[in-house]
């Protein structure tokens, strides 16, 4: 199950390295050749053109879909009658409620750090560096991306395999680890003097996330009553989006109040340290309440 949640978030983090390096590659061509563009791009700014052209394969993609045999699943549990409190949404989060808030709180708090670092980097760069030129911030966060994702899938199916202990406990021991590691490379984008400090730094945060979001599908697959195990993965879902839209608000408007030349990044490390150090100390405390409601379970 691990492996497989595992393979789930490299796939989809290595897609986002890929769009935002071949969006970078686009508009680097685009400059260059925008005079050749057909009529119906000729008037727009190339950065609009290339948004168009990297999503033109989406569509594609959505035909993928279909091509899915969809099976009906026989009943894992033919031999229960009924239902009980543990398949009831409400019942089970008021009994389970210190187990579930540490997890969802840990989840939705981690998606802060970067979800106002990877919105606002394309603004960043160029401002905090004259030598970068915003069609190559693209390429290089895509790089940056694209290694930090393959090391934190490598991270976690590692680190399961050599730490010793209750095998149930082993995410939430790693999970602190990436999460408190993630702190030191966001704090030094503070003191960063040139351009390759900070894609290192946001690689670095990334593969902890990774890391970390990898685990915690397996951690709610487990927490969770067959009947709710959908529902719960759901909320998980939802917890990442609402952050992750949430953080490049809040650092947007932060920044409004800080100095214009570095004060977006300044507004980056605002939110995003503590994001790092309070869903890692949420972790932590959700141990012994994992445990108690797995055992009910």
């Amino acid at each position: 199950r691990n492996t497989a949640n595992f393979i789930f978030f490299g796939v989809a983090l290595l897609g986002v390295a890929v769009g935002l390096g071949l969006g970078g590659v686009t508009l680097e061509l685009l400059e260059a050749n925008h005079h050749a563009l057909p009529a119906v791009f000729a008037t727009l700014e190339s950065w609009r053109v290339a948004l168009v052209l990297v999503a033109l394969p989406g569509p594609l993609f959505v035909l993928l879909l279909t091509t899915i045999r969809m099976t009906k699943v026989a009943n894992a549990h033919p031999d229960r009658e009924g239902t009980t409190e543990m398949d009831r949404m409400l019942p089970f989060f008021r009994q389970h409620w210190q187990a579930i808030t540490s997890i969802y709180g840990t989840i939705f708090v981690y998606g802060l750090p970067l979800g106002g670092a990877l919105a606002w980097l394309p603004v960043v760069m160029p401002r905090m560096f004259e030598s970068v030129a915003p069609s190559s911030v693209g390429v290089q966060m895509g790089i940056a991306i694209g290694i930090g994702s393959i090391i934190g899938l490598i991270m976690p199916a590692v680190g399961t395999r050599l730490l010793g202990g209750e095998a149930e406990l082993k995410p939430f021991r790693l999970a602190r680890f990436f999460l408190l590691a993630a702190s030191l490379p966001m704090l030094s984008m503070l003191f960063a003097n040139a351009p390759w400090q900070i894609y290192v730094a946001v690689g670095m945060q990334l593969a902890c996330l990774l890391a970390t979001g990898a685990l915690m599908p397996g951690v709610l697959q487990s927490l969770a009553p067959p009947g709710l195990r959908s529902r719960l993965l759901s909320i998980l879902g939802i917890c990442s989006a609402i952050s992750g839209g949430l953080a490049p608000m809040t650092v947007g408007a932060l920044s409004g109040l800080l100095d214009p030349q570095r004060g977006l990044m300044t507004a980056i490390v605002i939110v995003g340290l503590p994001g790092w150090i309070i869903a890692g100390t949420l972790i932590s405390i959700g141990r012994r309440p994992f445990i108690t409601t797995i055992t009910a379970l």
